[in-house]
């Protein structure tokens, strides 16, 4: 029964005091329950290298489970959405209006375009994301 269970998980980045901490928590009816953190040694936003050491754990922990991991727009990277991907693990990553985005094979266009404003929601599926690195 363990592969067809979803787990939910939010990854964040806060500074509390002088230390900067990076947490992955288990989303639990309506609850946030850390699962893994790291202390950052610097101030500041986390790299690809830090959010891959902060998920790894949660990959072996987890192991055949069906994971969906949730960051803010710290989390945007392309980068890291590949390597989610490769991962099989499903996400979402909160993107910047100033990403731009293309949708079947049309004009790419900044997100700020799409006349989004606090509180609505938008779901957009097979689309490339910035014009540096493809990802569908």
């Amino acid at each position: 029964m363990r592969g067809h269970k979803k787990l939910i998980f939010a990854i964040d980045r806060t500074q509390w005091r002088s230390e900067n901490v990076f947490v992955i928590s288990l989303i639990e009816q309506k609850r946030a329950i850390p699962v893994y953190w790291l202390l950052l040694p610097k101030r500041g936003c986390s790299n690809l290298g830090e959010q891959k050491e902060l998920i790894r754990p949660l990959l072996r922990l987890f192991k055949g489970y069906q994971i969906l991991i949730l960051g803010d727009r710290e989390f945007h990277s392309i980068k890291l959405a590949n390597w989610l991907d490769s991962k099989g693990i499903t996400f979402v990553l909160r993107q910047k209006q100033g990403t731009y985005i293309r949708q079947d094979n049309q004009s790419y266009q900044r997100l700020q375009s799409l006349g989004l404003k606090p509180g609505i929601s938008l779901f957009v599926s097979s689309i490339e994301a910035t014009k540096q690195s493809m990802f569908c």
